[in-house]
């Protein structure tokens, strides 16, 4: 692919930074690798920044991946649902599939990928700056408020929250060859092949043309495009997206592809995700990052030389929350992309102070935000691996104290939701420990939570009316400890109503 540093600026066009000034710089040469020591640079931050992530483990529905690492699997999920979800993620599956391959249960290896993935965001998204006739100054500036931002925990440091970040590598690319098209007078038909991998990848890829329309208004400053033209060509993005939603819902049997009711109170919802998204960066972020980003809004609305592009950028911000507006939680996953736009806005108004003030005004920024913001990363990053290393302890104490299949069944109680604050397990208990037995000769033992267990009738009458063995487990001494049947029913007094006169092994 061209570098961004290839696209030609016309003689007579005004920009927010006329990119024929770079060229008289002396420091040209440096600018030759300047793309790879970027990427160095950035791979090596998101690496360090992250590094508790290498004592992680699978967490929730990492272990439904896990289950489904075989090559049918792939196959089907190109055709219809995936598993128990009904979603429409061929790319992901697959990408999670060639690391089943590489890696195996060697989870360390699945989250330095993740990490890579990220710090590629950062670095397409600093070329996408540059394709807008950024300073390369800026655009560092803008990869390292992204690699850090506040809300990036949850799509790096879980193995399953890569949807997010590779879909986003996906549909950066898109805009990079969106901006890359247009300039050179092209159809951007390699960025629509980008937006149909981000849209297999995650169904947030659909706001991308969307998103691309709030920034038309800046294509005859930047890319020096009439706007009408602009805007055709991103219509072939849309028109090209509808084909696609068309095949997807043909395929799942549903147009929204969720498989339970969703709340479409959306002014509610949308409200509700701004708040959390207020209330997260009231922790991860600090005062300084939140005046800087208003004083950014208030200077690239009113300012004649950044008009409209405060505007624009908030526009796709907002864009890319809406497909999650359906959704009634709302978890950090949801804001991985919304921080790009916020992060090339709060870098604008350097533009306005004289050229040989940028440098140091950029510096002063990053010095403000980002230790916060570092410290954030590395806090996230641990509290998500200290949760899958206790995971993996509770799988180790199962395996301890139940290593074959004795044709019992196993309740487990005091299973946490959560450690550290952060999802342990969930509703992917069971299914995670089943995966862990691999005796060719006899098939895993029954090992349930006690929350599976009362939350389904049948269950609960039969596991009172067959052979079972009750555990709780010790949390502090990671091991599994007998319980008496009648110890349990004691604890969950609901299923008393249900017991059965067959006895349970002790």
């Amino acid at each position: 692919m061209a570098t961004i540093s290839t696209f030609k600026a016309r003689p007579d066009a005004s920009s927010i930074d006329r990119p024929g000034s770079q060229d008289s710089n002396p420091y040209g040469q440096i600018r030759t690798h300047f793309w790879t020591v970027l990427g160095v640079v950035l791979l090596a931050a998101a690496f360090a920044s992250h590094w508790p992530d290498r004592h992680g483990f699978f967490l929730v529905d990492d272990f439904l991946w896990l289950n489904l690492g075989h090559l049918r699997s792939v196959a089907e999920s190109f055709v219809g649902t995936q598993g128990a979800h009904v979603a429409y993620r061929p790319i992901f599956r697959t990408s999670v599939y060639i690391d089943y391959l590489l890696f195996g249960r060697n989870a360390m290896w699945w989250h330095f990928e993740n990490i890579a993935i990220h710090a590629a965001n950062a670095l397409l998204l600093a070329a996408i700056t540059r394709a807008f006739r950024l300073p390369l100054a800026c655009c560092v500036a803008v990869a390292l408020l992204f690699l850090f931002a506040p809300q990036n925990s949850e799509s790096v440091d879980w193995i399953s929250g890569r949807t997010a970040a590779l879909s986003f590598l996906f549909m950066q690319l898109a805009t990079w060859r969106w901006a890359w098209a247009l300039s050179e007078n092209r159809t951007p038909w390699a960025a629509v092949c980008w937006m149909l991998l981000g849209a297999g990848t995650y169904e947030a890829a659909v706001a991308l043309p969307f998103a691309l329309l709030c920034l038309v208004p800046l294509a005859p400053k930047t890319l020096f495009v009439n706007w009408r033209r602009a805007t055709g060509q991103t219509l072939i993005l849309v028109g090209c997206l509808g084909l696609f939603l068309g095949f997807r819902a043909f395929v799942l049997g549903t147009p929204i592809g969720e498989a339970s009711a969703t709340n479409m109170n959306l002014l509610t919802n949308a409200l509700h995700h701004i708040v959390e998204l207020w209330k997260a960066n009231l922790v991860t972020g600090s005062a300084i990052s939140r005046w800087i980003l208003v004083l950014a809004f208030v200077l690239t609305c009113i300012h004649p030389r950044l008009f409209p592009s405060g505007l624009c950028l908030l526009a796709a911000a907002n864009v890319l929350l809406l497909p999650f507006i359906t959704t009634v939680g709302a978890g950090s996953r949801f804001f991985y992309m919304l921080q790009a736009p916020l992060c090339v806005m709060a870098v604008l108004p350097v533009l306005l102070a004289p050229r040989r003030w940028r440098v140091p005004l950029l510096a002063l920024v990053l010095l403000l935000v980002l230790p916060k913001f570092v410290v954030s990363s590395w806090n996230e990053a641990t509290a998500v691996s200290g949760a899958g290393t206790k995971m993996r302890t509770l799988i180790e104490a199962i395996h301890e104290a139940i290593p074959i299949n004795t044709g019992d069944a196993n309740v487990v109680d005091s299973v946490p939701e959560l450690y550290n604050g952060r999802i342990m397990v969930g509703g992917f208990f069971e299914m995670a420990v089943a995966d862990t037995y691999h005796d060719p000769h006899l098939p895993p033992p029954f090992v349930a939570r006690s929350e599976t267990v009362l939350s389904n009738a049948q269950i609960l009458s039969d596991v009172l009316r067959v052979p079972t063995r009750f555990w709780r487990f010790d949390i502090d001494n990671n091991r599994l400890i007998p319980m008496t049947r009648d110890a349990w029913l004691l604890a969950h007094p609901d299923a008393t109503q249900q017991r059965a006169p067959a006895p349970a092994l002790n």
